[in-house]
């Protein structure tokens, strides 16, 4: 009856709201905006967006036309810069959030259990807890290192005295020019210094607009390499603190050939008998786990990836 379906309506809709106030109240989702919101750079995004609008002035001014019509030429350009700034602030702002959160997730389970390795031996509930913290960790290394696949670094460049940010635009543009590829500034959604210096020298981080480009930068960064210019300049992958120290690890080992990466993922190829033909395909690692498992060796030293509180893991 109508009366019974208005009744139906009633408590759906009352349902709807309570479930909404349920989800105001809930202090985590205060939380969570607090710290997206926190984490956008406005400075960032004006600083970006006034840049595309000062080379289109520059474009513009030895042109004829009237100011309305350098306004509309100009509305798509703000549009585009902005959405392009606000986009990446969000995404980054919602990364290092979400990386803040799993650490702290990580760091609150293995302070409980710090004293494991000291004692005589976990329990069955303990050992289950540490691979929690270890998967935890392992997690959060590849949220991280999927979160920079559009980006990369450039090494070797000479760091100036008050160098710009467009300075260190127009140095990475000229590599990328050099080295036969096509990036225009509307490609890059970041450019800067990153890093630790090194005689003189800090990578440049850039972080693409599309991975399409960054994917020809990479498959063109060879170029770079036997340019006589360029001699002490590499193009890698943006890699996570973790997956450096990796890296290194697994290029140590003596039972490894050589290693490189490829979209973040560390490829190696083991050393083999003279003679015989090298294996057909390279061993991918992500974790330290993947060293026992798909290389073979016996023992991970956890404490040099910064992973000293897995050790009692790496033993059981």
């Amino acid at each position: 009856s109508a009366a019974k379906e208005q009744k139906r309506v009633r408590t759906a809709h009352e349902g709807a709201e309570s479930r909404e106030m349920d989800l105001e109240n809930e202090p985590g989702i205060d939380i969570v905006s607090e710290k997206v919101m926190s984490g956008i750079n406005s400075g960032g995004i004006h600083e970006t967006v006034m840049h595309r609008v000062n080379e289109a002035l520059a474009a513009f001014s030895g042109n004829e036309g009237t100011g309305t019509d350098i306004t509309q030429r100009l509305i798509p350009v703000i549009t585009t810069a902005v959405t392009v700034a606000v986009t990446e602030a969000m995404k980054e702002a919602v990364r290092v959030m979400v990386t803040e959160v799993t650490k702290s997730a990580v760091a609150s389970v293995t302070n409980q259990f710090a004293a494991l390795c000291a004692t005589k031996g976990p329990s069955a509930n303990e050992k289950h807890l540490m691979s929690v913290v270890t998967r935890l960790t392992y997690d959060n290394d590849r949220l991280q290192q999927y979160s920079r696949r559009e980006s990369l670094r450039i090494h070797g460049l000479k760091t100036e005295d008050e160098e710009t940010a467009e300075a260190v635009e127009k140095k990475a543009l000229k590599v990328f020019a050099d080295a036969g590829v096509n990036i225009a500034p509307e490609d890059i959604a970041a450019v800067h210094r990153a890093g630790k210096e090194t005689k003189g020298t800090k990578p440049i981080l850039v972080k693409f607009v599309s991975r399409k480009k960054r994917r020809e930068v990479m498959m063109n960064k060879k170029t770079v390499k036997g340019n006589e210019h360029y001699k002490h300049v590499f193009i890698n992958d943006d890699l996570t603190p973790l997956r450096a120290r990796l890296l290194g690890y697994v290029k140590r080992l003596d039972c490894v050939d050589r290693a490189w990466t490829v979209d973040g993922k560390i490829h190696c190829i083991k050393k083999h008998p003279v003679g015989l033909n090298p294996p057909p395909r390279p061993i991918v690692i992500e974790t330290p786990d993947d060293l026992l498992e798909r290389l073979g060796i016996t023992s991970v030293d956890f404490g040099s990836l910064g992973l000293a509180h897995l050790d009692c893991v790496g033993e059981e």
